[in-house]
């Protein structure tokens, strides 16, 4: 199975491009090993999951249909 993947702010920078692919990713612990293993530069990155467009606090199914965003740190007023 197949997920897109899409990145904001920073996380542009550190992957080089505004989305991923990645196979075989079924939640969202098995995504951030996945990353971790296929971008070692995204270990020391500070980001939080989104799927369906809600901040994941906990281990989150995924499925082909989710829509699964990296959110670097981000402050506003």
């Amino acid at each position: 199975m197949d997920i897109q993947i899409l990145l904001f702010g920073s996380l542009v920078d550190v992957f080089g491009k505004k989305q991923l692919q990645l196979a075989q990713v079924n939640d969202t612990d098995t995504l951030r090993l996945a990353l971790s293993a296929r971008y070692p530069s995204i270990r020391d990155a500070k980001f939080v999951i989104s799927v369906d467009k809600k901040i994941t606090v906990e281990n989150t199914a995924i499925d082909t249909t989710s829509e699964i965003a990296l959110l670097p740190p981000f402050s506003g007023g």
